[in-house]
């Protein structure tokens, strides 16, 4: 099995502990494949091309430093 990665969390209501969740690698790749199969099919809306390129960095990160 591929090792986890460990994603911080949001705050909780309380602002006092982070919740913190580890999912596997396996996880994350088969994420950013299910995106880049969306990508073809959807017509984005401009206000929507930042946030999912940010995704897209962000998960492509996560599996660059954790290879």
């Amino acid at each position: 099995m591929d090792k986890g990665i460990v994603i911080n969390g949001i705050n909780n209501v309380d602002n006092k502990n982070n919740n913190n969740v580890e999912v596997s690698i396996e996880l994350i790749k088969n994420f950013r494949n299910l995106i880049e199969v969306c990508n073809s099919r959807i017509k984005w809306k401009t206000e929507e091309l930042l946030p999912i390129g940010i995704i897209i960095k962000q998960l492509d990160d996560l599996l660059k430093n954790n290879n």
